[in-house]
Parts: C-alpha cells; sequence; structure tokens
C-alpha cells in the first residue's frame, strides 16, 4: 500500500491511480525491468541541495540530471546532489531512496524535467522498493504543482535489464572503479580491467579519502590522547603531503598487482565519498562504474545503506556491482597488505 500521506492526498482529490507490485529494486532501470515499465515513463527522483535547501528533481527513469542545467535554470548560487544523511529523515513514512515525486507534502519545491511530460502517464515510486504508482501526467502536474524546467539528458545507450544481461547491449569506454582499500577491492580492479579489455575501455581506480583529522594544539603541546580535534585546515602541510604520497602509493600498488592489457590509471580524491564518486563520475563523462557490494566495514555490512547503494541511485551513469561471492572467487590476485607500499 502506498504511503498513508500520499495516499490520502490522492484520494482526497478524487485521482484514479493504480498500484503496481514487483520484486525489490534499488535503481530506477531496475524498477523498470522488473515492472516491465518504458524508462521514460518511470519517473525517478533525485534530491538536490540548492543554496542549502532541498528540492526534488523529477525526470525520466533512462535520463540524466544535467547540473549545468539546472543551475543555469534555477538560477542557483550552488546546487549539488543531496546526501541520504541530508533528507532521510524528511520522509519518516518511506524506506530511503524510494520517496514519491511530490515534495509539496514534505514542504519541499518539485522540479520537473520537460522530457517527463511527453507521456500521457506517469508511474512513480510509492515509498516502497517494492510498490509503484500509475497515473495520469494530468493529474500529477496539477497536484505536485512543479515548476517545468529544461535540465536532462538521455542515457545513450538506455540500459534496462537484469544484471549479467546489460554488458551484453552496453558499449562502455571510460570505467571508473571507486575502491576503499579492503579486501574486495583488487577483484572489482580485476573485473573491471577484464571488461576494459574486452570492451577496449580505459579504466580510472578511484579512492576518495575522508579529510583527515590531527590532535589539537595546546599552547603546551599536544592535545592529550582522548581529547577532542582539529579540523583538517590545521593539518600541517608536511603531513598532509605524506598522506596524500601514501595512498597514492597504495593506489598504485594496488593496481599494479592486477595483471592487465587494459589501459588503467589512478586518482585520489579527498571529500565525500558519494559525492565525490558521482561528481568524477560526471564530470569525467565515464560510462561505467564498477563497485563492491561491501567495502572496508566487512561481509557483515548491509548493501541498503551503503555507499554503493547511494551511488547507485545517484549516478549519471550505469553501475556494475561485484557481489561478495565474485570477490571470493578472485581473492587469488591480490590483497591489501600486499598491495600497500611504505
Amino acid at each position: 500500500m502506498p504511503v498513508r500521506k500520499l495516499k490520502e492526498f490522492l484520494d482526497k482529490n478524487d485521482v484514479k491511480y493504480v498500484t503496481m507490485n514487483h520484486s525489490p529494486a534499488y535503481t530506477a532501470q531496475e524498477v523498470a525491468a522488473r515492472a516491465h515499465v518504458p524508462g521514460k515513463e518511470l519517473a525517478k527522483t533525485v534530491m538536490v541541495n540548492m543554496d542549502g535547501k532541498m528540492a526534488m528533481a523529477v525526470l525520466p527513469a533512462s535520463y540524466q540530471v544535467d547540473f549545468h542545467l539546472l543551475k543555469e535554470a534555477l538560477g542557483a548560487k550552488e546546487i549539488d546532489l543531496a546526501s541520504e544523511g541530508e533528507f532521510g529523515e524528511m520522509f519518516p513514512e518511506c524506506e530511503l531512496g524510494a520517496m514519491p515525486p511530490f515534495g509539496n507534502l514534505y514542504g519541499m519545491d518539485v522540479y520537473v524535467a520537460e522530457s517527463l511530460t511527453e507521456d500521457e502517464e506517469i508511474v512513480f515510486n510509492a515509498g516502497s522498493h517494492t510498490e509503484l504508482i500509475k497515473m495520469a501526467y494530468g493529474d500529477f502536474e496539477r497536484l505536485a504543482t512543479p515548476k517545468i524546467l529544461r535540465f536532462s539528458s538521455k542515457y545513450t545507450p538506455e540500459i534496462a535489464g537484469e544484471e549479467g544481461s546489460a554488458m551484453k547491449i552496453y558499449d562502455p569506454k571510460k570505467i571508473l572503479v571507486p575502491v576503499d582499500f579492503s579486501e574486495m577491492s583488487p577483484a572489482v580492479i580485476q573485473a573491471a580491467v577484464e571488461i576494459g579489455e574486452i570492451r577496449n575501455a580505459e579504466v580510472d581506480v578511484l579512492h576518495v579519502a575522508e579529510e583527515p583529522k590531527i590532535p589539537s594544539y595546546h599552547e603546551d603541546g599536544y592535545t592529550p590522547f582522548g581529547e577532542s580535534y582539529a579540523p583538517s585546515t590545521s593539518f600541517p602541510n608536511k603531513l598532509w603531503e605524506d598522506t596524500r604520497a601514501r595512498l597514492e602509493r597504495q593506489l598504485e600498488g594496488i593496481v599494479r598487482k592486477v595483471p592487465t592489457r587494459a589501459k588503467v590509471k589512478t586518482t585520489l580524491l579527498w571529500g565525500n565519498p558519494v559525492k565525490e564518486i558521482v561528481r568524477e563520475a560526471e564530470s569525467g563523462n565515464f560510462d561505467l562504474i564498477v563497485m563492491a557490494t561491501h567495502g572496508r566495514e566487512g561481509m557483515s555490512r548491509l548493501f541498503i545503506g551503503s555507499v554503493t547503494e547511494e551511488v547507485i541511485r545517484r549516478a549519471s551513469c550505469p553501475v556494475f556491482v561485484i557481489r561478495a561471492k565474485v570477490a571470493e572467487e578472485h581473492a587469488g590476485v591480490s590483497t591489501i597488505e600486499e598491495a600497500e607500499v611504505s
């Protein structure tokens, strides 16, 4: 059943709609495939932070947000993807990433891509990862009162299919491989370079490091253990450079342990992992991301809620996920301890 707030709103306004159930799916493309809905009709909701204010950007599943166009259309100073930590509590009835595109029910603006207005019907998440609502687009526009703008561009080619079948119809030329130096990292790189060799694609292995913190200084010396830490703005240049150099050597060391004929390079960035991965994929014109289901927190970490899941929801290109079983099969390629260079 749709979330109560949405159902009551639609019923109160005498709107005709149909609910559709499907097996659990977490990306717009997965949902479209499992519910047998054309990607053009399935509306995905992308949460954006516009000058410090949350808003919804709604567009077809087979399209991606062009943040430059959106920023220009809105006259915003800054606009970026919002993290789940920023908006999760705004939708208490909804599962994360399954919010319906009715921002007006949650006190926020809704911006709809022109490309979504071309069909007579619209299908969208009803608050969970297993249920959709189908209704007339005209009714949606009348009730959600969105601002219609031009800010989307189409995937080329459009992909909609089960895992495993996508690679048969997709021909990536630039592959981004985010790693976190966990035990699964070598297997993910191995899988990516195998795709790269088959498709003659460039492979870029990326590590996003969160900004370091160090003990604060007192007038009489270092802060004792257990006390607060200073922000990275006070990080001494020499220590910062040493940290960067160590991470770069570690990243290059992992790559060297993976036999490949593909073109592989490495990139090190600082910041929020989800935002930096998504931004790098878009700015670098990557057409495939290869990631692991689990990271540094180990195999006990649930896939849902992980960095990988957030990247899947926000990336402007397809994401190929390497599961734990695959990583175990590739475990002999390298280990993190072997790959580290002191």
